[in-house]
């Protein structure tokens, strides 16, 4: 696993600073794969990282997979707060909607 989170910085490292698209989805499938493993802390740090990068709908999608490790991990705060950052940055109104019924999951 540390083999793969260091080829990921290295990646990022090469790119001079700079965030392509194709890195960021490389770090999103990077986390998606420690989430089905049930790897919801090392996902969520994934997750974390392609969110700083991203704008937009994706955004808005990686705002609700940081929400819903959070959840798994019983932070409710923290992921209330993520609902509410992919609700923000939603342009879809079925996947605000979504966001929202997430939110409630955490009261």
């Amino acid at each position: 696993m540390r083999f793969s989170i260091l080829c990921a910085l290295l990646i990022l490292l090469d790119s001079g600073g700079k965030c392509k698209s194709s890195d960021i989805d490389l770090i999103v499938r990077f986390g998606d794969s420690l989430y089905a493993q049930k790897q919801y802390k090392n996902a969520l740090l994934e997750y974390q990282r392609a969110y700083f990068f991203s704008d937009g709908e994706l955004k808005s999608n990686l705002g609700a997979r940081i929400g819903d490790c959070y959840l798994l991990e019983n932070d409710l705060s923290s992921a209330r707060n993520y609902y509410d950052s992919a609700f923000v940055h939603s342009n879809i109104g079925s996947s605000k909607t979504n966001h929202q019924f997430s939110k409630v999951l955490c009261l």
